[in-house]
């Protein structure tokens, strides 16, 4: 990710000049172990609500970030959704023993979300 300084900014002794071209290596931003514990490891846990709170907001780009992100996001978050679909499609979605009826909310920023996600059972369908 590139950007140009719009502006002459001074950070501690390092002045970068008005017109400067920047560059963000977002690889390294994945990997640095001051951010994540065990970088080069796969650990799905690294993404839950309490990991991300406790970490910069800007520590996981894989998108990019503000109005010019990557143009695919929406694209890639349909993809997901089609594959989940066709994933659960040979089963039925029932309730758990966890499933709690009414389901407790929160509205955390403008939209209600369930309080502790939602618990389902899956079942195969009779064919």
């Amino acid at each position: 990710m590139s950007r140009e300084c719009k502006e002459t900014v001074a950070i501690g002794i390092l002045a970068i000049p008005e017109g400067s071209n920047g560059a963000v290596s977002v690889r390294c931003i994945h990997k640095d172990p001051e951010l994540w514990p065990d970088p080069l490891t796969f650990d799905p846990y690294h993404h839950t609500v309490e990991m991300k709170a406790a970490r910069h907001p800007m520590a996981f780009l894989p998108s990019g970030s503000g109005p010019r992100n990557c143009t695919g996001v929406r694209f890639a978050m349909l993809e997901m959704t089609l594959a989940l679909a066709h994933v659960i499609r040979p089963f039925r979605l029932l309730p758990s023993q966890k499933t709690q009826d009414p389901l407790p909310t929160v509205v955390r920023t403008t939209i209600m979300n369930p309080l502790d996600g939602v618990w389902v059972k899956l079942e195969p369908r009779v064919q």
